[in-house]
């Protein structure tokens, strides 16, 4: 049974994802910047989208390795050298509370207005990175100084 009920709690949690988005794209007045939008969403929603974000990526990632891998053999013995187990391990790794990334992300968005041009998946690609929302603003700064430089 555990078979089954895996992938209609995936089907539950992509439903929910695309509500979210779908949601979150119809809010705000102005069709610019995503930083709006997650700004006047509910809490519901945005646990809902960062919710369904992480799971679509770790899931997606996951079934990806594994189907691209399916005929290619270890180079060498034991589990370290399996197609599948190696790229398994270069999967995204989300390692606060859907909590914490919600309020990393509103933190952007509030204290940057100039950011809220980015979308929510690539705020929450990089704070899975280990980022900061100070880090973020400053590295998109020094790229769009066109220098190279990241800035404070």
């Amino acid at each position: 049974m555990l078979h089954v009920a895996r992938p209609a709690r995936q089907v539950c949690c992509l439903l929910t994802a695309v509500l979210a988005v779908s949601r979150l794209t119809c809010l705000g007045a102005t069709p610019c910047c995503p930083g709006d939008d997650w700004l006047s969403a509910s809490e519901e929603v945005r646990k809902a989208y960062v919710g369904g974000l992480i799971q679509g990526l770790t899931s997606g990632f996951g079934q990806g390795c594994l189907t691209g891998t399916k005929d290619l053999k270890a180079s060498a013995p034991g589990v370290d050298a399996d197609p599948s187990h190696q790229c398994l391990q270069k999967n995204y790794e989300f390692l606060k509370s859907t909590e914490q990334y919600i309020t990393l992300i509103t933190q952007l968005y509030q204290q940057y207005p100039s950011d809220r041009d980015m979308r929510v998946l690539d705020v929450l690609l990089k704070l899975s990175r280990g980022l900061s929302p100070d880090q973020i603003h400053a590295e998109r700064k020094g790229r769009n100084r066109g220098d190279g430089h990241e800035t404070g």
